[in-house]
């Protein structure tokens, strides 16, 4: 299995929460000793999703928009 997390972050928070997700997630599935990888990256990074099985994405909120 493949985890893609990808976060769109101006200053940096989400990228930050992002990672506390994708560093969750693979402790979860270490536990699990599941097969499994977790991929953190920037959305602008993305160029497919054909690879993942599983993708989360991460955007911050700034005054209720």
């Amino acid at each position: 299995m493949k985890i893609l997390v990808c976060v769109a972050s101006r200053h940096g928070a989400t990228y930050e929460i992002g990672r506390a997700i994708s560093d969750e997630l693979s402790c979860v599935l270490a536990r699990q000793r599941a097969l499994a990888t977790v991929d953190l990256v920037h959305v602008q990074q993305v160029t497919g999703l054909d690879e993942y099985d599983v993708v989360v994405i991460g955007s911050a909120v700034y005054m209720d928009h």
